[in-house]
């Protein structure tokens, strides 16, 4: 209500009252624009983008990991823009989205060590410097057998007849 009052005295423009409906919290939505009022950058994506601070974009690669849709099973919440296209909104319990995460890798791991590995450890990501003087591997390409080219040419005839030509 407060920013309404903002907008109707020309105190804001449209596109940044539509990017203050990203977050329902009248609350944190007066907070972020009494920091706006104090900073040079008001554009949209700014205001977006402080509503979000703290949670995870749907296009996040630990969102695509675990899956939103499990997410939301889960009992997390997910934000979404009314006004912009946002990646399928923010997943906002980031410690869900931790914990899911590491329960997804733990069971990969767990799999993984089935098959016979003596040490299998599963993490999110490379802790900083891991990485440091490794090299990429880089495969050869194997020529199809004449069995595998037989049936990518049955695929490519099937879907041709299927799918509308782009």
């Amino acid at each position: 209500p407060k920013l309404l009052d903002v907008y109707a005295e020309d105190g804001m423009t449209l596109d940044q009252l539509m990017a203050f409906t990203v977050n329902g919290d009248h609350e944190r939505q007066e907070q972020v624009f009494e920091r706006l009022s104090q900073s040079y950058d008001k554009q949209p994506y700014t205001i977006r983008r402080m509503l979000t601070e703290g949670a995870v974009r749907a296009s996040d690669k630990r969102a695509q990991f675990i899956g939103v849709d499990a997410y939301v099973e889960a009992g997390g919440t997910v934000l979404n823009d009314l006004f912009q296209g946002d990646d399928g909104g923010w997943l906002q319990d980031v410690g869900l989205v931790d914990m899911m995460v590491a329960e997804k890798l733990n069971e990969a791991s767990v799999t993984i060590g089935a098959e016979g590995w003596k040490w299998v450890e599963a993490a999110p990501d490379f802790a900083y410097g891991h990485t440091y003087g490794l090299r990429q591997i880089r495969g050869e390409t194997v020529p199809f057998t004449p069995e595998e080219e037989a049936f990518r040419d049955e695929v490519r005839t099937f879907l041709s007849q299927k799918l509308p030509a782009r």
